[in-house]
């Protein structure tokens, strides 16, 4: 960075320091605010009871400060440093002389990077005795033609001189009053002036704008008074052009103010802190804590201390390291509120003594995207348990391209611990290897172009069987495997299930099942012809036993009609087992007693009914053939004898499910007979034993109106564990 080295008389226009002195009894200065460095004067080396011979230094310069004005003094020349532009102030120095007031005068002068770089200016001694008619030539040859705007003006407001930079910024010859400089809007310059000529104030410095001619200008006016109340020019006008300052001001403070509301919705606080780390300022705050809160407090003020301690560890670091740190930090304050912040500090630096004064930070509020992070990481982990725990083949891959584009093959990203024990492989050994080139199986089964195709066209791919031949540990096997496969990003993620024992499995299963159909086949053939053969063997004895009684005395003859009954009543049950070869074990009761009633229909007379009601159930085959034996006997002898003298009647059997009971019967209305003497019959011993098996006993009611022969067996006697759908069947 360039800087002006001209001496200061030069750099501000004048044509030497001597002739101020000479003329005036100004002493000048210039000081350096990069070294610190100060030159001045033999004036200004007297004024101060310094020794001119000798160098002179700021420190030696403040030593002479009256001790009441020592404090001010040193907060002006740190405020050099600051504030760049015009500079005034009034102080006591204490000398071999006694107390001197001073004022000095002057403007701080920036390098080419805005920063503050000198402080040139001048000290006159108050009150000021020289004799202005002497002076008044001088002054106006010293300031006729320097760039600074100078005015004098009368206690009664009268300008007396003006130079020509002044004129240039009102851009119009110069008023008679001092009031008439400033526009409208110089209300403050106006009462500044007035305290000026009243002695209320021996200097000031205010911004006005010029009521000029060539538009508005605003200027910074420093005002010092130049002689006693006595005199009749009474102060001297110094002013600064600051139109392009106020107007880059004024970009500056719409610009912080856009900032200011943006922040306002944003979750980002800016503060600065000193040496100590106290807040100095803060914006944006967030933890429910107010600006007012916080300024001048320290982070262990309203943080707990283990937050505290973080914080502050960071902003030392940067501190003592002089570059600028960023992390991500959990806070929590005192009364319960926490949130986790991305934390930039940045050391703060003096820019006259180089030390570090303080940190300069910037904290966003990064609470919901930490939480949201935490959860993700937690979703992350709990996939890869599940992942890793699959029973199933997991991996995931990316395609590796030639030059030209072309896939030539995939790289293996991730492979879960099912994957490695099917392919016969550590992880290591698959992770970052090519696809194609540590299991080469995969082109040959048609795999590899299946996944280039997935990964072209985004269709999801799902193979069942696949059968895959490949070396494992060593050994060349064929598996057969299930696949499914979905692309992701350039390449695609893959499921894959061992099927080969389920195919196994099912070939074995499929030749089973042939087997065994071949066997029921078979079987029903030899079935088939079995039935056929029975049933002849009941046709033929049913005849032969026609022939017998045809050839017999005729008081055998009903004997051997009543076994050709029975026989044909087990033919007829034999007849329903026909109607489904795949069920012998059971039986319909009401199927079997259909069967038994059509060959009873034949033998009847033309005039006499037989009905049949029963219930759907199913009872176990030799069951069935004792019911309807019994039914047999019951029916035979009703048809036989019940209508003996009349020329027809009605025989109706029922057999109905009631609870776990069959309750079975056959009435007729026939004339009747006498139970008692029918006792020793044949029949009647018959069906107490038939009756007897199936759990039950005859009941005979017997007169003119008819015969009713009921019989109630347990269903389980019949049934033997078959369970019977008895609930809303029907009766036919």
């Amino acid at each position: 960075m360039a800087r002006d080295s001209r001496p200061a008389s030069e750099a501000m226009g004048w044509t030497s320091w001597e002739g101020l002195e000479a003329t005036l009894g100004v002493a000048a200065f210039e000081q350096d605010l990069v070294t610190g460095r100060l030159t001045g004067t033999r004036r200004f080396a007297d004024l101060h009871g310094l020794d001119p011979s000798r160098e002179i230094t700021v420190e030696a310069a403040r030593a002479r400060v009256h001790p009441d004005d020592r404090a001010r003094w040193i907060a002006n020349d740190e405020r050099l440093h600051r504030e760049p532009g015009p500079y005034t102030t009034e102080f006591r120095v204490r000398t071999g002389a006694g107390v001197r007031r001073l004022l000095a005068s002057g403007r701080v002068l920036v390098d080419a990077d805005g920063r503050a770089d000198r402080l040139v200016g001048i000290v006159v001694e108050r009150p000021q005795q020289a004799v202005r008619d002497d002076a008044e030539p001088s002054f106006r040859a010293c300031f006729e033609h320097v760039p600074v705007a100078v005015a004098k003006m009368r206690a009664d407001g009268r300008l007396v001189f003006g130079n020509p930079a002044l004129e240039r910024l009102l851009g119009r010859p110069l008023p008679d009053r001092v009031d008439d400089l400033f526009g409208a809007t110089g209300k403050d310059a106006r009462a500044a002036l007035q305290a000026i000529a009243s002695g209320a104030r021996s200097e000031a410095l205010f911004e006005a704008p010029l009521a000029g001619g060539g538009g508005e200008v605003w200027t910074e006016v420093s005002v010092a008074r130049t002689d006693d109340a006595a005199s009749d020019e009474q102060a001297v006008l110094v002013f600064h052009d600051v139109t392009e300052r106020r107007r880059v001001g004024g970009r500056l403070a719409r610009s912080e103010e856009r900032f200011r509301v943006a922040l306002a919705d944003a979750p980002t606080t800016v503060f600065e802190q000193d040496e100590g780390l106290r807040y100095l300022w803060i914006f944006n705050p967030h933890l429910e804590i107010s600006q007012e809160d916080l300024v001048g407090r320290t982070d262990a003020d309203f943080m707990d201390a283990p937050s505290a301690a973080r914080v502050v560890a960071l902003k030392r670091r940067a501190m003592t390291s002089r570059e600028a740190v960023r992390e991500i930090v959990e806070v929590r304050t005192h009364d319960g509120h926490s949130g986790v912040y991305d934390l930039f500090v940045e050391p703060r630096v003096d820019p006259g003594t180089g030390a570090v004064v303080g940190v300069a930070c910037a904290a966003t509020d990064v609470t919901d995207a930490a939480r949201r992070e935490a959860e993700l990481a937690a979703q992350k982990e709990r996939f890869r348990t599940s992942v890793e725990s699959m029973l199933d083949c997991f991996g995931v891959y990316t395609a590796l391209r030639d030059e030209s584009g072309r896939i030539v093959d995939f790289r293996v990203d991730y492979v879960n611990d099912a994957a490695c024990v099917a392919n016969a492989m550590t992880r290591e050994a698959q992770i970052g290897n090519g696809l194609c080139e540590i299991l080469p199986g995969h082109r040959r089964c048609g795999l590899f172009d299946a996944y280039v195709a997935l990964v072209q066209t985004g269709e999801p791919l799902r193979k069942e069987s696949v059968f895959y031949s490949d070396a494992y540990a060593g050994r060349k096997l064929i598996r057969a495997f299930d696949v499914s496969a979905a692309k992701l990003g350039d390449g695609f993620v893959a499921v894959w299930r061992d099927v080969t024992d389920r195919k196994r499995l099912e070939v074995e299963l499929a030749d089973a099942v042939a087997e065994r159909d071949r066997l029921l086949d078979q079987q029903r053939t030899l079935l088939r012809e079995l039935d056929h053969r029975v049933k002849n063997n009941f046709q033929l004895l049913g005849n032969l036993l026609s022939l017998q009684a045809k050839a017999v005395p005729d008081d055998a003859r009903p004997h051997l009609e009543d076994a050709r009954q029975r026989l044909m009543t087990i033919a007829a049950v034999h007849d329903v087992l026909r109607v489904d070869p795949d069920q012998l074990e059971t039986v319909s009761l009401r199927e079997a007693l259909h069967e038994m009633c059509v060959a009873l229909r034949s033998g009847a007379g033309p005039r006499i009914a037989l009905t049949l009601e029963a219930d759907d159930v199913e009872v176990v085959t030799s069951q069935a053939v004792t019911v309807c034996m019994v039914v047999n006997e019951i029916a035979t002898n009703a048809l036989k004898y019940a209508f003996v003298g009349r020329d027809g009647g009605r025989v109706t059997i029922r057999a109905l499910v009631e609870g776990a009971e069959l309750h079975l019967s056959v009435r007729d209305d026939g004339v009747g007979y006498d139970p008692a003497a029918a006792r020793e019959g044949l029949g009647t011993r018959l069906l107490e034993r038939l009756s007897a098996a199936l759990g039950g006993e005859p009941r005979v009611v017997s007169g003119d109106d008819g015969t009713r022969i009921s019989f109630v067996f347990p269903l389980a006697s019949l049934t033997r564990g078959v369970a019977a759908e008895t609930e809303g069947t029907g009766r036919g």
